[in-house]
């Protein structure tokens, strides 16, 4: 009797209704050992007693321990969801914190084994803390109040260990925001588990100009800090699906003599790819392609130190020689959470290029350029409050609190990022110098000196004009609070050491 033949469509179907089944029972027991993973803390840290003492005591705070608690639940809800390993850090900082470690609680997410990305969650604010800093990376300051009597009582926490940590200050209003939350968790799945839904070469694209539109809704949907005025677009684009993968701007040609040589600068202003997506060797290939078109003498750029420091610019060839005190911005308060009143929290900017008051109709249609800042009335009010009567003459602190006070009058409270970090990548030596030669030719220009020398700081430090070192506002309620955070920051640029 013959066998008969099972169609190869059934058993494709039943082929794939098997490795459907096998996958979800790979994710069931991945979610396990993340759920076990999650109970015991670091070793070497304070154990927790029960699932509330996995938050450190000094995340109820000026932040509202409502805000803290919610913010931090519905962060461990997504990291479960994704089936990111996490565990509590526990900094015993009670005795010990200082402005420069705000409260808020702290995780580390990714392989247990490997990881050293370290996650502290900042609650927006409920009232006006004089100063609510989330510089994270200088706690090493609170070795100075250590008790005589037992020094190492903390060792576990303030040794390099502890300072090795990639920090990431994750703020309230940026993981809620409409236009920012699907960056923010791309961000954190890239950096936790280098999970992106697609992974391109660089070799499998092309570089070409932009017109300034596309290269700013394509930064709006895909960079944190959004899109800004640009004179170069550059975009990267698959050669396979001709898709644009990752956009690069660039400032204007600025002249700055540098150890006594005019040099022709430039600000790499964005970079970014897909939000999830990662495009190994992207940056290179736009850097490249700018230095073919423009020949630079070199690049300067920035970094946002809440999502960590420049260490991965460096295998780049830029070099970290500047970094800012933390930068104020103000915010709506935070509606009580026991109550089901809902409002949009914004995030509003008081230095910065082109941050002038908002009129109502600005407010009413911005464009991809508009940075929310403060309503005209709120910044008249805000200038005038440290003028009155004694409070001219008042120092530093009583015009600080003063400037608070005023925000708070209008429903808002002083948020703090950690500071930008400044590089400069000198294209003499570097492996772009192949790319202007060409360009310099024909622009008529005369070889780089190679008997005179200068390191990366050296050109900094001996610049005329020179980047500000703080930043300012014409607004004297404005400087009170820039002064306030500036007085709270120990990194000053002198501070940066000669090689990082």
């Amino acid at each position: 009797m013959r066998r008969q033949r099972v169609p190869t469509t059934r058993l494709c179907c039943n082929v794939s209704a098997i490795m459907v089944l096998l996958q979800m029972s790979i994710l069931v027991v991945k979610c396990a050992l993340v759920s076990a993973l999650i109970v015991q803390p670091r070793a070497g840290t304070v154990a927790p007693v029960d699932d509330s003492a996995r938050v450190p005591q000094f995340a109820k705070s000026s932040c509202g321990s409502c805000g803290s608690f919610a913010f931090r639940d519905e962060f461990l809800t997504w990291l479960q969801k994704e089936c990111i390993p996490h565990e509590p850090l526990m900094l015993p900082l009670d005795d010990y914190a200082t402005p420069l470690f705000p409260p808020g609680p702290i995780y580390l997410i990714g392989d247990p084994e490997t990881t050293n990305l370290a996650v502290h969650l900042l609650a927006t604010p409920q009232q006006s803390p004089l100063f609510e800093h989330s510089k994270v990376d200088e706690a090493s300051k609170i070795n100075e109040k250590l008790p005589d009597d037992n020094p190492s009582r903390w060792s576990a926490v303030l040794t390099g260990d502890f300072l090795d940590y990639q920090w990431i200050h994750l703020h309230q209003d940026i993981w809620s925001s409409e236009d920012k939350k699907d960056i923010v968790k791309a961000r954190l799945l890239a950096k936790s588990l280098q999970r992106v839904s697609r992974r391109h070469f660089a070799r499998k694209t092309v570089v070409r100009r932009i017109d300034a539109p596309t290269g700013a809704t394509f930064l709006h949907q895909h960079h944190l800090w959004g899109a800004t005025r640009a004179k170069y677009t550059y975009g990267l684009f698959s050669k396979a699906t001709q898709e644009l993968v990752a956009v690069a701007t660039f400032s204007p040609r600025r002249h700055v003599m540098r150890c006594g040589q005019k040099f022709r600068s430039h600000e790499l202003i964005r970079y970014c790819a897909c939000r999830d997506e990662h495009v190994v060797g992207g940056i290179t290939k736009l850097l490249a392609a700018f230095c073919r078109d423009v020949a630079p003498d070199d690049i300067v750029t920035c970094i946002d130190r809440d999502w960590g420091r420049g260490d991965g610019w460096h295998s780049l060839g830029f070099e970290t020689v500047q970094l800012m005190p933390p930068l104020v911005m103000a915010i709506d308060k935070q509606p009580n959470i026991e109550t089901d009143e809902k409002i949009i929290i914004n995030r509003r900017h008081l230095v910065g290029a082109g941050v002038t008051p908002a009129s109502s109709d600005v407010q009413k249609s911005p464009s991809v350029f508009t940075r929310p800042t403060l309503s005209e009335d709120i910044w008249e009010d805000l200038g005038n409050c440290c003028l009155e009567g004694e409070l001219s003459g008042a120092d530093d602190a009583t015009k600080e609190l003063t400037a608070l006070t005023c925000l708070d009058r209008h429903g808002l409270a002083p948020v703090y990022d950690a500071g930008v970090e400044r590089l400069i990548l000198v294209i003499q030596g570097s492996k772009l110098e192949p790319h202007v030669e060409l360009k310099r030719v024909e622009l008529g220009l005369s070889p780089y000196d190679k008997e005179h020398l200068y390191s990366a700081h050296e050109l900094w430090q001996q610049s005329v004009p020179t980047f500000p070192n703080e930043y300012y506002s014409v607004s004297v309620g404005v400087n009170a609070l820039l002064n306030g955070a500036r007085r709270a920051f120990v990194n000053k640029t002198n501070n940066v050491p000669a090689n990082p």
